[in-house]
């Protein structure tokens, strides 16, 4: 049936039901009434609730298929807000009476449609009392019979019922497709979706599921959500600035016409360029933080900056890590997939964090543009399977940050949902619950906004996969994002060996890499705190007594992380012997060179026989170093 409906408060003219001409439904195209086949007399209620002059609202009204009101003007006959019934005699041989509006000027409308037939005629039984079954019809809304005896004249008996939707059978787009404008700003008019049950009666309080596919928008509204009270669900597109063609998936499981695809375009401010701003070619210790963040800009092609862009740092020489970057261990699910203990499918120890279930469902197969990508097949015994990874927590972004979940996904199969995405600290404790549809087996690029959140601490990411479909699953990511300045500002810390370090910055659109990604940046580690001090060489050595032993005695200072410790004082001692050291000293300091080494040469004491000692001490704050003292022997021979 369709259209939409209308109420008024105001008393209406020509009728004691003032109810049921305050309530109208416009809009209108046909009315489908199941019946036995015969002749009724089919009662048209009208009531012009809106206009007040002739010419405004002119309809044609059909019965079977044979016109039975011709530019027929509620007004013209009626009047405003006052009661005009049609009559009319019609014969059904199909089952179904058809009842047909035909707009001239503006929206028909109708109150109510009420239906006398042979199957309305009941005879009362011994104790003065008839029943009959009372079917609502095909369309929302009230319902109602009026009883009247034949024999005799008396004031009719009205029963009412009240007509709800059905069960949702099918999603239909009503509006928003194929819209432009400007990347970071929303669309001009929302994308929304109708449910309707399987008479095209709305469907309130059903749900829906938005999903942006392709140019990195975002959505006014989390999702899923629930349609309104008119069967509705919309949502807002602000425009993505990673391609020029934007693309939305609005799904409902098992739904006829599930999932529809709105399109966009990006007119202008799409990501072009990646430029370097700050925090090349600094200096610090390792483990530690450098003193200032690295600074990158995304600009699109008029170099105006670009707000909300997904930037990625990667560690490539030196071993730091960025924060707020490489949230996941391999997120492009690489690795020697391997069959497990029990025999049960193909999994990947070297995934740095991730975990399956251990079903026999997972296998490697060709990734969306790499090698390996997972695959988990719920066709056979298996009802469902699973990856997860718990999110690296030390890397993570600032409370309230947005950020950026991506992934790939294509689906075999028709269950619907196919894939469930969540982010979750527990079962009941969930940030992000992403429920995806099937896509004829095509690789589809999911991007979903959200703002982290540290009470969901330790964070979880979850993907489950449903029953009877085969799912592969490729670069799952989760991403920082550039402020309104287009700039991400990281902070960089220094991974664990001295010397030159490197990190990179990347940032892609759906056409691939950006002008100038990777930006490179470098710096110089220095060794941290001297920690610890190890023995080199030159212990238990036999020498010539009064002479130099052949090799000096040999220490080394180093930090907590290995690294050599140049420019460090060591203190040797002569304890036993009556050895000197470097000519005639009992007591010598030597200063670590750039190998984190110090040394002395021991000239062994004057007596034959003798064993002679020499400690090797080293200072932090007063505090010895770990392995400190260490003790040299060396035999006088005879």
């Amino acid at each position: 049936m369709g259209g939409h409906q209308g109420f008024v408060d105001t008393p209406i003219g020509n009728t004691q039901d003032d109810p049921l001409y305050q309530s109208e439904r416009w809009g209108l195209g046909s009315y489908k009434i199941d019946l036995a086949n015969g002749e009724y007399t089919v009662l048209l209620h009208f009531a012009e609730l809106v206009y007040n002059s002739t010419g405004k609202r002119v309809f044609s009204v059909k019965l079977e298929g044979s016109t039975v009101l011709s530019n027929f003007d509620i007004f013209s006959q009626a009047g405003a807000k006052n009661a005009l019934i049609k009559s009319f005699t019609v014969t059904v041989s199909d089952g179904t009476l058809d009842i047909d509006f035909i707009a001239n000027i503006e929206n028909p409308n109708i109150d109510a449609i009420e239906v006398i037939g042979a199957a309305g005629v009941a005879t009362t039984d011994a104790s003065g009392k008839v029943s009959r079954e009372f079917i609502v019809g095909s369309t929302v809304g009230i319902n109602k019979v009026r009883v009247s005896p034949l024999s005799f004249s008396a004031t009719p008996v009205e029963f009412t019922a009240t007509a709800t939707a059905g069960k949702a059978t099918k999603i239909v787009k009503i509006s928003g497709d194929n819209q432009s404008g400007a990347a970071g700003q929303p669309l001009a008019q929302p994308l929304v979706v109708e449910l309707r049950d399987v008479n095209d009666n709305p469907v309130a309080n059903a749900e829906v599921n938005f999903v942006v596919t392709q140019g990195g928008g975002y959505l006014d509204v989390a999702q899923p959500m629930m349609t309104g009270a008119d069967g509705r669900a919309s949502v807002m597109l602000t425009v993505g600035s990673q391609g020029a063609t934007q693309k939305v998936l609005a799904y409902a499981p098992g739904l006829t016409g599930s999932p529809i695809s709105f399109t966009a375009t990006a007119t202008s401010g799409v990501a072009a360029t990646l430029q370097k701003v700050s925090g090349d070619n600094q200096t610090g210790n390792v483990g530690s933080n450098l003193p200032n963040p690295v600074v990158v800009k995304v600009v699109d092609g008029n170099n105006q900056p670009v707000p909300d862009f997904p930037v990625d740092f990667i560690a490539t020489a030196g071993g730091g890590s960025v924060n707020g970057s490489m949230l996941l261990g391999n997120p492009g699910l690489e690795g020697n997939y391997y069959t497990n203990a029990q025999g049960r499918g193909k999994i990947a120890p070297s995934w740095g964090g991730w975990n399956t279930d251990d079903s026999e469902t997972h296998s490697q197969v060709a990734g969306y543009n790499s090698a390996s990508a997972q695959r988990m097949n719920t066709t056979g015994s298996a009802k469902a399977a699973s990856i997860s990874q718990v999110i690296n927590l030390a890397r993570s972004p600032a409370n309230g940050a947005k950020v950026m979940l991506s992934f790939y996904y294509k689906v075999s199969g028709t269950h619907n949902p196919a894939l469930r995405v969540k982010l979750r600290k527990t079962l009941d404790s969930v940030l992000v619950d992403l429920k995806l549809p099937p896509n004829n087996n095509q690789w589809t690029h999911v991007v979903h906004y959200f703002n982290w959140d540290a009470n969901y601490q330790p964070l979880q990411i979850h993907l489950v996969v449903q029953d009877s479909v085969i799912v592969d699953i490729d670069d799952v990511n989760l991403y920082s994002l550039t402020d309104a300045q287009g700039q991400l500002s990281s902070t960089w810390k220094l991974g664990s060996k001295a010397g030159r370090q490197e990190i990179q910055a990347l940032a892609s659109t759906d056409d691939g890499p950006l002008t100038n990604s990777p930006v490179t940046f470098q710096a110089t580690a220095n060794a941290a705190a001297a920690s610890k001090l190890v023995e080199v060489g030159g212990n238990n050595q036999i020498g010539t007594a009064g002479q130099p032993l052949a090799n000096p005695l040999k220490v080394k200072v180093q930090d907590a992380f290995g690294n050599p410790k140049p420019g460090f004082a060591v203190n040797f001692n002569v304890t036993k012997g009556g050895g000197k050291l470097n000519g005639n000293l009992t007591n010598y300091t030597a200063t670590t060179g750039a190998d984190g080494i110090a040394s002395a040469i021991l000239t062994l004491g004057p007596t034959t026989g003798v064993t002679n000692e020499v400690q090797a001490s080293a200072l932090l704050n007063g505090t010895p170093l770990a392995g400190s003292p260490i003790t040299f022997t060396a035999e006088a021979a005879v």
